[in-house]
């Protein structure tokens, strides 16, 4: 979900050409291997929407559209009474920051979407099932 609001572009590099090569670039550990050595692959799950779908679904979720026309509208009085409830726009989606301590900026998802980002950072390949507590920390993250 950080990585959403970012324009990413994957290539290619030819194991010759990357001098410094990562975690990504390596291949796979063989089971006996994984038991000798610390380093393993790592997993990823991409996005579940890009900015344009998500921004659609937030729209379409009536209390998140009222908070999205609010923070775009020219009034500034109208976009003070939302930042001051910690929400920001970055690139046509909505965000919250989590609290005031910390500036991390949270993804506001819509509540029909809620499930599938539950089930996807619970039932998902690199999902671990820990406790709820860390489980719902993931999920918030």
């Amino acid at each position: 979900m950080k990585l959403q609001s970012f324009d990413l572009r994957v290539s290619c590099t030819p194991g010759k050409a990357n001098v410094l090569a990562d975690s990504f670039s390596r291949p796979p550990f063989e089971t006996e291997a994984r038991e000798s050595c610390d380093v393993c692959t790592v997993l990823i799950d991409p996005p579940l929407w890009e900015g344009t779908a998500l921004r659609k679904y937030q729209l379409d979720d009536p209390e998140l559209s009222k908070i999205i026309i609010g923070l775009e509208n020219t009034n500034n009085l109208e976009v003070n009474r939302w930042t001051e409830r910690g929400y920001h726009m970055c690139n046509g989606v909505l965000y919250r920051y989590t609290d005031a301590d910390t500036e991390e900026l949270q993804l506001v998802v819509p509540e029909n979407r809620r499930k599938q980002v539950m089930v996807k950072c619970h039932d998902s390949t690199t999902a671990r099932h820990d406790s709820i507590n860390k489980t719902l920390h993931r999920i918030s993250q």
